[in-house]
C-alpha cells in the first residue's frame, strides 16, 4: 500500500465531524427481581425506529492531544397493552483524547471522560419511566485511510460503572458499544473535505435496581455527512514531479532544534534535535525557506528542488529591542504621560499607548509620570531585536496608596529562574512571573526581602518604604558551586 503525505495530514487532521441519522433496531427485556420475564417490548421482542441520530467530533490541539465528543438520540414507540408508549434514549459522552499516527493510512486513539445516559423503561400502568445515570467513560479507535478520499473508523466505548442522577433505589448497570464509521470524501471547501458518511454500531446495557433489571440490545445504521481538513495537493505541469526537501538549521558549528521551517510561506515544521527538518511532496522548482527562532534573527534562503540537502545558519540577535505599553488610571487610559529610560522619552497617546524604540537588550528600568498622579517605575527585560510588554496603573496623589515592591530576578547569565521571595516581616511569599518579575503591595514600613532559588545563593535585602514609595529591585542570582 502505498501512502501519501495527504493522507497523514487527514488521519491527523486538527479537527472531524460526523454527522448521521438513520433507523435504529432493538430488544428491550425487564425482568422481576426473582428472574421471571415481566415486559418484552414489541411481542415478539424487537422494535424499529426511524430516529437515530449520531454527533460524532473531534478536536485535537496539537498531533497527540485532544477532545472527543459524542451524542446519540433515538426514539421509540412500544406497543404495550394496546398502547403506544414512547421510549427516548440519549447519550452525551465528553473525553480527553490521545492519538498516535503510527503510518500515513493507520492512526489509533484513546479516549477517557465522561459520559450521561437517558434509558427508558416501562413501568406499570403502562407508562414509560425515564432513567438518567452517569458513568466515566473509556473508548478506543483504530482509523484507516487507504486513499485520501476514504476514512474509516473503527471504535469501541464502555461506560463500567453508572451512577443513578433519578433516586433509585439499589441502582447500578453498565453500557458498551462498537460500531465503524466510513467516509467518503466528495467535495473540497478549501482546506475541509466534506464527504458522504455512514455508521454503524451495536449498543447493549443493563440496568438494575431493587425493582428488577432492563436489559436493551440495540443496532443503529446511519447514513449522513463528514467534515475533516485534507491538504489540497498541488497541481502538476506535464513532466513536474514530487520531490523531497531536507536539511538543517544551525548556528556558528551549533545545531539548533525547534526552529520553525516554512516552505514558501506555508507548512510550518520544527527542527528535531539534530536541527533536521524535512518537507515531503514538494514540486520541483524553485523554492523559499525562512527559518524563526526566539533570540536569533530570521533566515531565509532560495532553495531549487531537486537538490542537495540544504543548510540555513542563524545569527543570534544582538541588537537593541523596544518596550510597548499602555498607561492607565483605573480603567481609563493616561493620555500624555512621560514615559522616560536612559536619555530616551516618549509620551502616550490619546488610548494611553507608548513605544520605546531602540532600548536594551537586557533589564531596562522605565520610569512614567503625569500630572496629579503618582509617578511609576518598573523594569522590563527586553530581548535583543525583539519586544517587552510593559503597562503602567497611575493612581492620584490625593488617594492614600501602599508602598510597592517590585524587580526582577535573572541569573548573572541573563536566563530566566524559578525563584521565590519571601517578605519576612510580613510572613508573604510573592509569586515570581516567568519573566522573573515580581510585585507586591505593603504597608508603609522597614520590610527584609529573602530571594531563594534552588541551584542559587541565597540574597538578602533590606527596604524602607513610605506611603505611594516604589521600591525597584534588580537581582542578578549566583549559582552555587
Amino acid at each position: 500500500m502505498v501512502a501519501s503525505a495527504a493522507q497523514a495530514q487527514v488521519l491527523s487532521s486538527p479537527g472531524r465531524l460526523w454527522l448521521t441519522g438513520g433507523a435504529a433496531y432493538r430488544e428491550h427485556q425487564q425482568f422481576l427481581p426473582d428472574g421471571s420475564l415481566s415486559v418484552r417490548v414489541g411481542g415478539t421482542g424487537r422494535a424499529i425506529a426511524p430516529t437515530n441520530l449520531h454527533l460524532s467530533g473531534a478536536y485535537f490541539f496539537n498531533d497527540f492531544l485532544g477532545a472527543n465528543l459524542e451524542a446519540r438520540s433515538e426514539l421509540f414507540f412500544a406497543t404495550q397493552a394496546g398502547r403506544a408508549i414512547a421510549q427516548p434514549g440519549a447519550e452525551l459522552t465528553l473525553a480527553v483524547a490521545g492519538r498516535w499516527l503510527a503510518a500515513p493510512w493507520f492512526s489509533l486513539e484513546g479516549q477517557l471522560g465522561w459520559g450521561l445516559q437517558l434509558r427508558s423503561v416501562i413501568a406499570p400502568g403502562p407508562v414509560a419511566q425515564d432513567v438518567a445515570f452517569t458513568s466515566p467513560s473509556l473508548g478506543v479507535a483504530v482509523n484507516l485511510s487507504p486513499s485520501k478520499l476514504f476514512v474509516s473508523q473503527l471504535f469501541f466505548r464502555a461506560q463500567p460503572a453508572n451512577f443513578s442522577l433519578t433516586g433509585i433505589a439499589g441502582f447500578q448497570g453498565w453500557s458498551v458499544a462498537g460500531g465503524a464509521q466510513v467516509s467518503l470524501g466528495a467535495l473540497r471547501l478549501g482546506d475541509v473535505q466534506l464527504g458522504g458518511a455512514v455508521t454503524f454500531e451495536v449498543v447493549s446495557s443493563r440496568l438494575s435496581a431493587n425493582l428488577g433489571v432492563a436489559q436493551q440490545t440495540a443496532a443503529r445504521l446511519g447514513f449522513g455527512v463528514s467534515m475533516m481538513r485534507a491538504p489540497v495537493e498541488p497541481i502538476l505541469a506535464p513532466g513536474q514531479r514530487l520531490e523531497t526537501l531536507s536539511g538543517k538549521v544551525v548556528s556558528g558549528e551549533n545545531a539548533l532544534a525547534g526552529v520553525v521551517v516554512t516552505l514558501d510561506g506555508q507548512r510550518p515544521t520544527r527542527t528535531d534535535e539534530t536541527g533536521a527538518f524535512s518537507f515531503a511532496d514538494v514540486v520541483a522548482g524553485p523554492h523559499a525557506l525562512a527559518a524563526r527562532k526566539d533570540g536569533f534573527k530570521p533566515g531565509a534562503l532560495e532553495v531549487k528542488v531537486p537538490g542537495d540537502s540544504v543548510t540555513v545558519t542563524l545569527v543570534a540577535a544582538t541588537g537593541p529591542g523596544r518596550i510597548r505599553g499602555v498607561v492607565r488610571s483605573g480603567e481609563k487610559p493616561l493620555a500624555g504621560a512621560s514615559i522616560v529610560t536612559g536619555t530616551q522619552k516618549t509620551s502616550s497617546d490619546a488610548e494611553g499607548r507608548y513605544v520605546l524604540e531602540k532600548v536594551g537588550p537586557g533589564p531596562v528600568k522605565v520610569g512614567v509620570r503625569a500630572a496629579g498622579m503618582t509617578d511609576g517605575e518598573e523594569v522590563a527585560q527586553v530581548p535583543a531585536e525583539a519586544e517587552a510588554a510593559l503597562d503602567f496603573a497611575l493612581v492620584p496623589k490625593e488617594v492614600e496608596v501602599r508602598a510597592t515592591l517590585r524587580g526582577l530576578i535573572r541569573a548573572k547569565d541573563g536566563a530566566a529562574v524559578k525563584a521565590t521571595v519571601r517578605v519576612v516581616e510580613l510572613k508573604l511569599k510573592l509569586a515570581v512571573k516567568a519573566d522573573g518579575r515580581f510585585s507586591a503591595d505593603v504597608p508603609k514600613g522597614k520590610y527584609t526581602l529573602i530571594i531563594e532559588a534552588r541551584g542559587f545563593v541565597t540574597q538578602t535585602k533590606t527596604v524602607e518604604v513610605s506611603s505611594g514609595d516604589q521600591a525597584i529591585f534588580h537581582s542578578e542570582l549566583e549559582r552555587t558551586r
